[in-house]
């Protein structure tokens, strides 16, 4: 994959796993659910 877009599109679950900071905040933003495919997971831990 050479993008972020690339890897949404292609993925059943997404599991972040990190800290709310300012580097993390918006990591996936609208513009990046906007490439996840149908029936994809996103999972905020």
């Amino acid at each position: 994959m050479e993008t972020l877009n690339d890897l949404l599109v292609a993925i059943d679950v997404i599991s972040l796993h990190c800290s709310l900071t300012n580097q993390t905040i918006q990591l996936i933003n609208a513009k990046c659910l906007q490439h996840i495919k149908p029936g994809a997971y996103l999972v905020n831990t």
